[in-house]
């Protein structure tokens, strides 16, 4: 029972920061100006300081060129299948649901799986040593593709908003 108690906070704040997420990306969405341009530079933020040092060990480049590719597929169908709609004089713009649902798909299985081996490296009995040397070999490029595909899509796909948000929308609604 005391163990259960450490974890409680935690699996509370995973479960809203998850439930928060999936509202955020299924279904649609309200067109707002200044966040997906604020999403874009903290994006861009976190994206180039990485690059910069996937540059130090080239071999690395495969998977975040790999991630970044796979990013593009998925922005192109996202792009080619979002929706925009105007309802009391504001934007509302959706993606396909799978489209969606696979973008949830890949971050959380990935934050799960992360988690599950943190998980197991602190709870098994081994040296701090061991221990370090575990957390040093976590570093895998899979993990690397996977954020550079999510930071594709989401950069390429904010933006498209913006310039497709810019245009004039027809009396049905429709962009």
């Amino acid at each position: 029972m005391e163990n259960f108690k450490q974890y409680i906070i935690p699996v509370i704040l995973i479960a809203f920061l998850i439930s928060r997420k999936i509202r955020r990306t299924i279904g649609f969405q309200k067109y707002s100006k200044p966040r997906l341009i604020l999403r874009i530079v903290i994006l861009s933020i976190v994206v180039l300081p990485v690059l910069a040092l996937a540059a130090l060990h080239p071999i690395s480049l495969v998977s975040d060129a790999a991630g970044v590719l796979i990013g593009f597929v998925l922005l192109f169908f996202a792009i080619k299948n979002t929706v925009f709609e105007k309802r009391n004089n504001d934007l509302f713009y959706r993606t396909h649901i799978w489209i969606e649902l696979l973008i949830l798909f890949i971050f959380f299985g990935r934050l799960l799986y992360r988690i599950s081996i943190m998980y197991r490296v602190f709870e098994s009995s081994q040296s701090q040593d061991e221990t370090r040397n575990q957390l040093e070999n976590m570093r895998d490029p899979f993990t690397a593709a996977v954020f550079f595909i999510i930071c594709t899509y989401y950069i390429g796909y904010f933006s498209f908003i913006l310039k497709k948000a810019a245009q004039p929308i027809s009396d049905t609604g429709k962009l």
